[in-house]
């Protein structure tokens, strides 16, 4: 990346941060008609960016952001969705939903951007793949375990990950 796209997606990301990165960044004008305390369900509720991941060309931004679960869904830690801002567009939904998607990054060439995530039928996370043309994500292999960290080779012809070996059936007698 040149430096002129470097500081083109330094911007780009600044603005996200700024737009995104703070719940509670609001126009004091429009606080002072109704000023009140911050609450414990506001602190329990707050949406956060959790990271940034510019395309290669600096063109795209994905980002991802934590969404606290609400009070009728199974306990757990907080879901994450994946976004992307792209032109002077607002953010857009990739993968939202009840979920939580990690290990975000871009395929070398740019036309992919790849997460880990597990889904109805998966055996732990895979690893999912999502084409900037358009579509549903698809699994990018059948791990047959849980997928861990992942880097993609500079070519994109392949992909090495690490995962972890299901335990013994019987541990007591493993041990």
């Amino acid at each position: 990346m040149n430096p002129l796209q470097r500081l083109r997606v330094l911007a780009f990301a600044m603005a996200l941060l700024s737009a995104f990165g703070s719940a509670l960044t609001v126009p004091t004008e429009l606080l002072a008609p109704t000023v009140r305390a911050l609450t414990p369900m506001d602190v329990a509720t707050m949406k956060s960016v959790t990271g940034v991941y510019p395309s290669p060309d600096g063109s795209r931004i994905a980002f991802t952001r934590s969404e606290p679960r609400g009070p009728e869904d199974v306990p757990g830690g907080a879901y994450t969705t994946l976004y992307m801002l792209e032109g002077d567009h607002g953010p857009r939904p990739l993968v939202a939903g009840k979920g939580s998607v990690g290990g975000v990054a871009w395929h070398p060439g740019g036309e992919l951007l790849t997460f880990t995530d597990r889904r109805e039928g998966d055996f732990g996370r895979q690893l999912y793949a999502l084409s900037m043309a358009g579509g549903e994500a698809l699994r990018v292999f059948d791990a047959g375990r849980s997928v861990g960290q992942y880097r993609w080779r500079p070519d994109g012809m392949a992909v090495a990950c690490a995962s972890a070996l299901s335990p013994p059936a019987d541990r007591a007698a493993a041990r």
